[in-house]
C-alpha cells in the first residue's frame, strides 16, 4: 500500500522487560495449570485443560510478534524465544516466519501465501476448525527440508539453513512428546495434546476471520478485519491478537502498541471490529441455513498449505 499513513516511533520502540514480563507469566501460568491438573481431582481436568487450551492458543500469538522481531531489540533473543514457542506447538519456527512475513507482503493479492478459506459445508468448517491441515502441511514442509525440498516462500541460502536448523529442533520436540507419551500416555493426554488440540482448534477460530470475506486488494484498511474490544486477560495472554487489522496496517509496530493504534484509526477500517463468536456463527449459521451441512471437502483443494516443493542444490 502507497502513502502509509505514519504513526508515532514509540509504537516501534522494542521493550524488553514487557516483553519477558508476558512470556514468562504465560508460561507460568501454562505450567501452573498443568499442576493443578496433575495434582487435584480428577474433576478439575474439565477446567484445567481448556484454561491450559487457551493459554496454549496464546502461544501461536507469541510465536507470531517473535516472528516479526518487535518484541526484543535483539533478533537472536526473539529467535531463541520464537524456538521456545514453536517446540511448544510443535512448530518449525523459521518456516512459520517465512511463510508468514510473505502473506505480508502480499496480502490479498496474488502471491499471499495464506488460503482464501473457502468454506463448502459445515462439516467443511469443522474439518478446518481442527487444525490438521495446516499442522500436517507444516510438518511435512519441514521434513522435506531436511532433504533440501522448500516452498517458493523459502528462497535464500540463509532463509533455508535456518529452516533447516529448526526443522531439526522440531523433530526432537515431537519425538520427546512422543517419547513422554509412550511412557505416561494418560498423563500426556490429558496435559499436553487436548490443551494442543484445544490451542489448534482455539487458533483457528480466532484467526479464521481475520481476512474472510475482506476485499482482495494489497490496501489494509480493506483486506483485514479485526475483534473488538476483548477483556484483558484475553488480550495479555494473547499479545493483543485481536487487532489484527491495526497489526498488518503497522507489521512493526509492538504488540502493546495496537491498541492506541486502533483508537487513532479504527474508523478507517471497512470491515470494522466484529466479535470472534458473532463471527464463527455467523459463518456456522449461513452453512446450516442454505443447507450445506455435509459435503465432503475435496483434501486436494481445501489442504491449501500443502504447498508444491522444489528441490535446490
Amino acid at each position: 500500500m502507497r502513502n502509509r499513513p505514519h504513526i508515532d516511533q514509540k509504537y516501534y520502540e522494542r521493550d524488553s522487560r514487557k516483553g519477558i514480563i508476558r512470556i514468562l507469566s504465560t508460561l507460568t501460568v501454562f505450567g501452573g495449570l498443568t499442576l493443578v491438573g496433575i495434582f487435584s481431582p480428577e474433576v478439575f481436568c474439565v477446567v484445567t485443560i481448556p484454561l491450559a487450551g487457551f493459554v496454549m492458543a496464546g502461544f501461536y500469538s507469541g510465536m507470531h510478534y517473535l516472528s516479526h522481531d518487535s518484541i526484543f531489540q535483539n533478533q537472536k533473543v526473539n529467535r531463541a524465544w520464537g524456538l521456545v514457542f514453536s517446540g511448544l506447538l510443535l512448530q518449525n519456527f523459521s518456516l512459520y516466519k517465512f511463510f508468514h512475513l510473505k502473506h505480508h507482503r502480499f496480502t490479498g493479492v496474488d502471491g499471499d501465501t495464506e488460503p482464501a478459506g473457502e468454506v463448502k459445508s459445515l462439516f467443511h468448517y469443522l474439518f478446518y476448525a481442527l487444525n490438521w491441515d495446516y499442522f500436517c502441511a507444516f510438518v511435512r514442509m519441514s521434513t522435506m527440508s531436511i532433504f533440501s525440498y522448500f516452498p517458493e516462500f523459502v528462497s535464500k541460502d540463509a532463509q533455508r539453513k535456518a529452516v533447516q536448523h529448526d526443522a531439526v529442533v522440531q523433530f526432537l520436540c515431537i519425538s520427546l512428546s512422543l517419547f513422554a507419551t509412550a511412557l505416561f500416555p494418560i498423563g500426556m493426554l490429558k496435559y499436553y495434546w487436548l490443551p494442543l488440540q484445544f490451542a489448534m482448534s482455539l487458533n483457528f477460530f480466532l484467526a479464521f476471520g481475520e481476512h474472510f470475506g475482506c476485499e482482495r486488494s494489497n490496501n489494509p484498511f480493506l483486506n483485514t478485519r479485526s475483534f473488538g474490544r476483548k477483556p484483558a486477560i484475553f488480550k495479555w495472554f494473547h499479545w493483543n491478537a485481536n487487532y489484527h487489522a491495526e497489526h498488518h496496517l503497522f507489521p512493526r509496530a509492538t504488540p502493546w502498541s495496537l491498541e492506541p493504534i486502533h483508537n487513532e484509526f479504527s474508523s478507517r477500517f471497512k470491515f470494522g471490529s466484529i466479535s470472534y463468536v458473532k463471527l464463527n456463527a455467523s459463518i456456522a449459521g449461513a452453512l446450516i441455513a442454505n443447507g450445506k451441512i455435509f459435503k465432503k471437502p475435496d483434501f486436494s483443494t481445501t489442504a491449501d498449505f500443502f504447498y508444491p516443493l522444489n528441490k535446490t542444490e
